[in-house]
């Protein structure tokens, strides 16, 4: 009986990881609030970096980022353009943070981060 009760306990300490492992994770949505397309945008954050491609005018792209120790989030753009987003988290953190862009500035951030358990 203590056999098959240890069992099921590792069980659901495992299942309780791999459900974490999945929903970790920021997911960041960046909109174009500008009136022309940002090209070639790049997500970088500290340990890796994200593809995001073109932005057309009034657009938006959410994709899930995952940094490998404490981050924040810088932008480059096709021409040299680079932006820093104002935000913090590290590995393990959740949430969602957007961001209203244009190729010169940040103009907006919601920062809905949260804090691992």
């Amino acid at each position: 009986m203590k056999k098959w009760l240890s069992i099921a306990v590792l069980g659901l300490i495992a299942l309780y990881a791999f459900t974490r492992m999945q929903t970790s994770g920021i997911a960041l949505t960046l909109k174009n609030v500008d009136t022309v397309a940002l090209k070639a945008v790049d997500v970088h954050v500290t340990g890796t970096s994200y593809q995001v491609g073109e932005l057309a005018p009034g657009t938006s792209k959410t994709i899930n980022i995952r940094p490998v120790t404490d981050s924040h989030i810088e932008l480059t753009f096709a021409g040299g353009g680079r932006l820093k987003i104002n935000c913090y988290f590290s590995r393990g953190y959740r949430g969602k943070i957007a961001a209203g862009i244009t190729a010169a500035r940040v103009v907006s951030v919601d920062d809905q981060i949260k804090l691992p358990p």
